[in-house]
């Protein structure tokens, strides 16, 4: 791998690797020092065909071709390091000063032809000049496949492996209509998942009704869901006498999708009803159910303070959102994601964050998770006097001494960029339960 490092200019000054081509061991030797002093990353090859092998290694953006070389002549490797899927930009050592040969190296794609004695200053400027422009277009990539990547699934941002599996999950399990559950601790964003669920589902053009479960009493939460009135209201008033009985959150969701949040905070005798409309098929609108939850629903069923038989029905599909304490190579991303956020929210410019500043993003263990680390950025953004985050714009206490979490991580310029989140506005139902809202 690309021995990377990170320069205290900024997050974005990752290593780039240079590929040194060259036969000769004095030459390899001369020129990984001088690319060591100018923090590129050097990989060697002694001859075209290695050089060749080792051009998909990650982090390679340049090579130095220094004539003459072993295999197949130094011209035919500039054409194909060029002509590669990530067009690695070569400079060329030529072993003969002809003006015929540079123009036939220009023509084959090379970035500079020097001749021997090698000017290292020109060959300084080269790579400097090449660095700039291989950032860009690593950016430019890592823009499209993010982006890419994120399509269709409501702005979730990350692109660690945990996150890979919750999109594979999400696309798989939206062309169903059974139930799913979705897992994780507070934050870990398990609203916008099912919002993606929605959104990639046959009832897209239908609403989403989301229902919070927490704070209900059974009787209120049994009237809210199924339209009964509630155990402390008069009946509903007689048809004739010009009134109706308010609908439950499963009319309303017709068609839809019902989110139930922190549906382990529900009732036993709600969950048992319920159960009954989920197993017997008979729902009230028909309606496509999803649970979210923070709790461990099968410990749940087995304290008693759960039901099985709708712990069995909603289990069918079970989607774990991964905190980020699970996920930290994210946090980077998701810094960058919020920023641009708040920059366009506030009317603001900022455009980075300091070095320390990110070394105590990364080493906050976010208890919080994804939520937290939204209002950590937003309040930054809006305390900012410059055009960087600073460690004193963050409203998180830190250790000074690095913790273990931060021990394991690479440098933050390592991390990929984040994709930009969908926006999602949500509109309350004209049924003022603090609980439901409705999302288009």
């Amino acid at each position: 791998m690309i021995p990377w490092a990170r320069s205290e200019r900024g997050w974005n000054d990752a290593r780039v690797g240079v590929l040194v081509v060259s036969q000769n061991a004095d030459d390899q030797d001369t020129l990984c020092r001088f690319l060591a002093a100018w923090n590129f990353g050097p990989v060697t090859a002694v001859s075209a065909d290695e050089g060749a092998a080792l051009a998909s290694q990650q982090g390679i953006g340049i090579a130095i071709i220094a004539d003459p070389v072993a295999g197949m002549e130094s011209l035919a490797l500039v054409r194909a390091l060029r002509q590669s899927k990530i067009g690695i930009e070569t400079i060329l050592i030529a072993a003969e000063d002809s003006a015929e040969y540079a123009t036939e190296a220009f023509r084959a794609g090379a970035y500079d032809c020097l001749r021997r004695p090698v000017d290292y200053r020109q060959l300084g400027q080269d790579l400097n000049a090449l660095r700039d422009a291989v950032w860009r277009k690593q950016e430019r990539e890592i823009w499209k496949a993010e982006w890419e990547n994120e399509r269709g699934l409501n702005g979730m941002v990350g692109s660690s492996s945990a996150m890979q599996a919750v999109y594979s999950a999400i696309r798989r399990i939206a062309k169903e209509d059974s139930p799913a559950l979705l897992s994780g601790l507070i934050g870990a964003g398990k609203e916008l998942a099912a919002q993606a669920l929605h959104s990639l589902s046959s009832r897209a053009g239908k609403p989403l009704v989301i229902y919070r479960c927490c704070g209900a009493s059974a009787a209120l939460a049994e009237s809210e869901l199924f339209g009964l009135p509630p155990a402390f209201e008069l009946s509903p008033k007689d048809p004739e006498e010009g009134g109706e009985q308010l609908p439950g959150v499963l009319e309303s969701a017709r068609g839809g999708t019902l989110l139930l949040d922190e549906i382990g905070d529900l009732a036993l005798g709600v969950q048992e009803k319920l159960a009954r409309v989920l197993e017997d098929g008979r729902s009230e609108a028909a309606v496509r159910v999803l649970a979210a939850t923070r709790q461990n629903l099968a410990a749940q069923v087995g304290r008693g303070f759960f039901r099985e038989d709708l712990y069995r029905l909603l289990s069918q599909n079970v989607i774990h959102l991964p905190s980020l304490a699970e996920r930290p190579e994210d946090v980077p991303l998701l810094c960058r994601h919020f920023l641009r956020q708040f920059n366009q929210e506030y009317g603001k410019t900022v455009q980075s964050f300091s070095s320390t500043a990110e070394r105590t993003l990364l080493a906050y263990p976010w208890p919080g998770n994804v939520r937290e680390l939204e209002n950590v950025i937003g309040r930054a953004c809006l305390l900012a006097d410059g055009d960087r985050i600073e460690v004193q714009d963050l409203s998180i206490a830190c250790s000074p001494e690095p913790s273990r979490w931060s021990e394991s991580l690479p440098a933050w310029g390592e991390w990929k960029r984040g994709a930009p989140e969908a926006n999602v506005v949500p509109r309350m139902r004209s049924r003022k339960s603090p609980r439901a809202n409705v999302k288009e």
